[in-house]
């Protein structure tokens, strides 16, 4: 009798082919993976070699470090800073110190350095040593003060129209310099401003008023705000900022005089320097009124 004719032998290749086809996408996986990592090896170890490179290259060159400087005295005398004069180190080494010291500043110093500033009217490239104490004065005014506040900006605008000027790369008479000098006058105005009383803000406003109205002197404007109740600072201190150029005012008040009656030269003269007009006031304002 005929039995059927197995297929296991079929079957077996067909396994065996099944378990070679998975065996080569491993190997071809595994040989794909190991390029990658080997790429990747590289292109780490070439990396590493550039980064190395630019770090040796830039730890090769030499990085001066500027340090604040010791002060033991008044903050008004400029420190023995140590920096190359007329360099950005000294420039930095001026503002790191004035940074250490300037909460120490009090508020006497602190108006010295105002009225200090104020007098020199610009005047501050006589030399190094004159832009350095300006400089320095700057400085610390800026690091004192919050940035909102007009002192700061004063101290900002002081360091900023000087330290171009002292590295010699800014004239005094280019317009960023300029400008920060006009800027300084501004920053006085905006500190009176801050500091004023109401009492003298109000006697400011009160001079303004009758300025529009007539014509004044400086001593009859005084007399005439003390006059409305206000104290004799109050109406020095508003009379002296109102703006008034009283060689003008004493024109308008003799142009006023001779539209109400007739005067001689002498006697419109005279009649001015009652009104409280300087001679040289009264001379003015006659001549401009036509005599």
């Amino acid at each position: 009798m005929w039995g059927k004719k197995k297929d296991f032998p079929q079957k077996k290749k067909i396994i065996l082919s099944v378990v070679f086809a998975i065996w080569t996408i491993i190997l071809i996986a595994f040989s794909s993976g190991g390029t990658t990592e080997s790429t990747t090896t590289n292109s780490n170890s070439k990396n590493e070699a550039v980064t190395d490179a630019k770090k040796e290259s830039k730890d090769s060159t030499p990085v001066k470090k500027v340090e604040a400087v010791e002060v033991a005295g008044d903050l008004l005398t400029t420190p023995a800073f140590t920096a190359e004069a007329n360099t950005s180190d000294m420039v930095d080494q001026i503002a790191l110190t004035a940074k250490k010291y300037a909460d120490t500043l009090t508020d006497e110093q602190v108006a010295a350095i105002l009225a200090d500033v104020k007098n020199a009217n610009h005047q501050f490239y006589t030399d190094n040593a004159t832009m350095e104490k300006y400089m320095w004065y700057g400085y610390l005014l800026d690091y004192k003060y919050d940035d909102s506040e007009a002192k700061s900006s004063l101290g900002t605008d002081l360091f900023q129209a000087i330290k171009y000027v002292y590295r010699n790369t800014e004239k005094v008479e280019d317009s960023a310099t300029v400008e920060n000098l006009n800027q300084i006058d501004k920053d006085f105005l905006k500190i009176e401003e801050e500091s004023m009383t109401t009492a003298q803000k109000n006697a400011l406003v009160t001079a303004g008023k009758y300025l529009n109205y007539t014509a004044f002197s400086y001593t009859g404007l005084i007399e005439q705000l003390e006059y409305e109740g206000y104290s004799t600072e109050d109406a020095t201190f508003a009379v002296d900022r109102c703006g008034a150029d009283w060689n003008e005012q004493a024109a308008k008040c003799a142009k006023k005089y001779l539209d109400y009656s007739s005067f001689s030269r002498d006697g419109l003269i005279e009649q001015l320097e009652y009104e409280g007009f300087t001679a040289e006031q009264a001379e003015y304002g006659v001549s401009s009124a036509g005599y």
